[in-house]
């Protein structure tokens, strides 16, 4: 019994892996594919919404070192393009990067700000407006968790 159920999980995750690197449907539609560029420059449609079911601060709370885990093997460094609400900025004074909060939809629980962008010191700040929808390219930075947002660094809009 033993050796079936541990036949089980290995299936289970070859499937979860097979399913991430080529997509729902088999092809590689960007998502890799080669095996050789897993965490790619170019943008596997990862939603924001797959990301918290990965390993958002749900599924830390269930299991931490299961969502660092994914999140170190699926994300971390990955390219994305999404979109949220501006909630308010900090730096970009005396050369330092500027910092914007942004709440995403559906929003993490227990997180005013879902995420942290770092944007480039040369951003033009006057363009950040609280309540504003701010779309962009990024890359997946750092894990964040009950405490604070996750960490993303701006590529372009």
């Amino acid at each position: 019994m033993g050796r079936l159920v541990g036949l089980l999980v290995t299936v289970g995750l070859m499937v979860y892996v097979f399913s991430f690197m080529y997509g729902p449907t088999g092809s590689t539609g960007g998502g890799g594919g080669s095996g050789t560029t897993a965490k790619s420059d170019t943008p596997r449609q990862i939603s924001w919404t797959e990301f918290q079911q990965a390993c958002g601060v749900a599924v830390q709370s269930n299991n931490a070192a299961v969502a660092q885990q994914r999140f170190s093997a699926d994300f971390a460094n990955r390219v994305v393009n999404w979109s949220g609400t501006i909630l308010g900025y900090s730096g970009g004074a005396d050369g330092q990067r500027i910092e914007l909060r942004l709440r995403m939809n559906p929003p993490e629980p227990g997180l005013t700000a879902d995420i942290v962008l770092s944007l480039p010191t040369e951003f033009n700040a006057a363009l950040l407006k609280a309540g504003q929808s701010f779309s962009f390219t990024a890359r997946l930075a750092g894990l964040g968790n009950s405490q604070k947002p996750h960490q993303l660094n701006f590529l372009g809009q």
